[in-house]
């Protein structure tokens, strides 16, 4: 393409980088298969640099560090990224037609983040009232009275009513007790 044809263009480099790779390859006795696996690229980029043809790449940025990588494999040093920048390549600027879909992806993304704030808010609304609830419910069976240690508390069934009435006492301090008139249970005698 157009960089390949810059760099054989160029009269100044007689050595392009594909040229030292793939001489530095071939005396380290590699394969294109065996380089793209030890740098984790595609065999297709490994023929690609070596050919200097850098039209299959997204940047201009990623060949140089692909070719700086490939170089350190091979330990051919740093003549090879020279050479790269002598080839006087610059980035050409095209227009990105999918920007429309980033916009979208970061769109559909802040939509995304304003539900998940939402439900947040929500779940933490509900929670809240989930435990005041709770919180009530517990503070009702603590207002029950509960019976003083001094207090006596009787009950009394009418089964037990005359055996109630033999065993009732007064105690010494009770007034009310006192003046209370005494009532007799039928079939009782009062001695």
């Amino acid at each position: 393409m157009a960089n390949k044809e810059k760099a054989t263009k160029n009269p100044d480099i007689f050595i392009t980088p594909g040229t030292l790779l793939r001489d530095a390859r071939e005396k380290k006795d590699l394969k294109i298969k065996d380089v793209a696996e030890r740098l984790h690229l595609k065999h297709e980029y490994i023929t690609a640099i070596e050919e200097d043809d850098y039209s299959s790449f997204a940047s201009l940025a990623y060949v140089r560090g692909y070719i700086g990588n490939y170089s350190k494999l091979l330990e051919a040093g740093d003549d090879v990224l020279k050479a790269f920048d002598n080839l006087g390549l610059k980035e050409e600027k095209q227009v990105n037609m999918n920007s429309n879909a980033l916009l979208f992806t970061s769109e559909k993304l802040r939509k995304r983040t304003h539900l998940v704030r939402w439900l947040s808010l929500l779940v933490f609304v509900i929670l809240v009232v989930v435990l005041a609830v709770l919180w009530q419910g517990k503070n009702k069976d603590n207002n029950i009275p509960k019976p003083l240690d001094n207090e006596v508390q009787q009950i009394v069934t009418p089964t037990d009513a005359p055996a109630a009435a033999a065993n009732t006492t007064i105690a010494p301090n009770d007034v009310s007790a006192a003046t209370t008139p005494v009532t007799t249970i039928p079939g009782q005698t009062g001695n």
